[in-house]
């Protein structure tokens, strides 16, 4: 942050000693913009930095669970900011960290690319050409008068602008890529896997979650409805008649986005969910809304294919005018908001709301709601519908058979137990005291469905028998702590 903050004071110098060309003093102006705005991200996410400081610096009852669940963590100062920052509430910020890091990259080539029209009339009594600051009609009209093009990155430190901008630049890909680039290695190489941080969930986060979501969701119809206006008065303004579906393809974009954030936050508002985790984060929260299986979700997926398809088409038929010559023209912000950036962020939302959803369906937290009064649970794996079925109405407050369910507790601990002792890997939970989750099928643990055990790993790696009986047919790791065991 001290950097950018070196930076943004550098720029400021820079547009006072080039205050004659407006080009320069856009330039200037954006790169501000764009620095302030990754400081405020930035400053965010070291707050929440502080804030798991100050967690694990002083424990308590309330967030013994979580320091305990990431300790591997804290062994490595750059897994805990990879895992850390890579939390599901984060990616907002890493989006907006992201479009901030390419437009400077954008503007740094366009810099080192483009020139500006300089009018040099000749003096007759020094017998050179000196340079005036009028406008290209006068310059033409009047006499001994020429307009020469000169590189932008000759004018005095500029150059050294976009050389300030490459550091940060690449440190802020590099921290945002960071996963997936060593995603690779990870199967090869098992001290370069990284654990996923493990938030424990507290009731106190709901109404947090609530608030926040609303608050995402009301913020991003705003900015797609500004996006809106621009984009249309861009079609009007610009004489290029190439960047018309492909402009016209980012506003069918951004309607789509607005109506369904506009659904969002009124699902948001107006409905409860009847699994608590789904308000574990405002990114959670809003996340299970849009793996709901409703004609919306339907409209919203075939939208983003759509678009997809619109976006490529149009990018092909795109051609930049001939004459873009300036730092700042309709043809840059065609081609790198409309294009280039409108195409990797409907990859990201293809990924996660199509494919992700569809090859995880066992794993996804789908917003399971009330409606007048009667409960209604989404299956989020077909193939154990009966067992969600099963746990979906025992939540029901109905009368239970007392004898049956005592002969069933009665029966799996009898199982736990014999498994129990044979292998000494597994433990027969009786009383769970903190609000977990099984991490195999994230559904939540309670004592009533008798079949919650822990591994001798550690007390709070905790599961259901079944998902963890069919994970070691596969593995042979906790899939907490990675902690091996020799299975026969």
């Amino acid at each position: 942050m001290f950097y950018i903050v070196i930076n943004i004071i550098f720029c400021i110098f820079v547009a006072s000693k080039n205050n004659d060309y407006s080009q320069i003093i856009y330039f200037c102006s954006l790169e501000i913009i764009l620095k302030v705005i990754i400081i405020i991200c930035l400053l965010y996410q070291y707050c929440q930095f502080i804030e798991a400081e100050n967690k694990a610096r002083f424990i308590n009852d309330q967030n013994q669970p979580e320091i305990e669940a990431n300790i591997l963590l804290y062994q490595s100062a750059f897994q805990f900011v990879i895992a850390f920052s890579n939390q599901s509430k984060y990616l907002w910020i890493k989006i907006i960290l992201f479009y901030c890091s390419l437009s400077l990259l954008m503007l740094n080539v366009q810099v080192n690319q483009s020139q500006l029209p300089i009018c040099m009339c000749h003096n007759s009594i020094e017998d050179q050409y000196i340079e005036f600051n009028y406008s290209e009609l006068k310059c033409l009209l009047e006499k001994d008068c020429r307009i020469e093009d000169f590189e932008t990155s000759s004018f005095p430190y500029l150059k050294q602008v976009t050389l300030m901008d490459w550091p940060l630049i690449v440190i802020l890909l590099i921290l945002l890529f960071a996963r997936v680039l060593i995603m690779p290695f990870a199967c090869c190489f098992r001290k370069l896997r990284i654990k996923e941080y493990q938030h424990s969930y507290n009731v106190i986060y709901k109404q947090t979650a609530l608030s926040s979501g609303s608050f995402i969701s009301g913020s991003i119809i705003f900015s797609s409805l500004v996006k809106l206006i621009v984009l249309s008065l861009l079609m009007v303004l610009t004489k290029n008649s190439s960047c018309y579906v492909l402009v016209a393809s980012n506003l069918f974009y951004h309607i789509l986005i607005a109506m369904v954030f506009n659904q969002i936050k009124y699902t948001i508002n107006s409905e409860q969910a009847l699994e608590d985790l789904c308000y574990k984060n405002y990114q959670i929260l809003i996340d299970s809304i849009l793996w709901m299986n409703n004609f919306k979700n339907t409209f919203f997926q075939g939208g983003l294919i759509l678009c997809l398809i619109f976006t490529s088409v149009g990018q092909s038929y795109y051609e930049r005018s001939d004459k873009s010559t300036n730092i700042m023209n309709y043809d840059i912000f065609i081609e790198f908001d409309c294009g280039i950036f409108q195409f990797i962020m409907l990859t990201i939302l293809i990924y996660k709301y199509i494919i992700y959803q569809n090859c995880n369906k066992g794993r996804i937290l789908v917003f399971n709601k009330y409606y007048h009064g009667s409960n209604q649970e989404l299956s989020t794996n077909q193939s154990s519908f009966q067992n969600q079925s099963m746990i979906a109405n025992s939540r029901i407050p109905t009368q239970p058979n007392n004898a049956t369910i005592n002969h069933q507790q009665t029966n799996r601990l009898k199982e736990l137990k014999f498994l129990s002792e044979e292998q000494s890997i597994y433990k027969v939970v009786k009383h769970i005291t903190t609000e977990a989750d099984c991490l195999i099928c994230l559904e939540q643990l309670t004592v009533e469905q008798a079949n919650v055990v822990s591994l001798k790993c550690h007390h709070l790696h905790m599961f259901h028998f079944e998902c963890i009986k069919q994970w070691f047919q596969h593995q042979t790791a906790c899939p907490t702590c990675k902690h091996e065991y020799c299975l026969n």
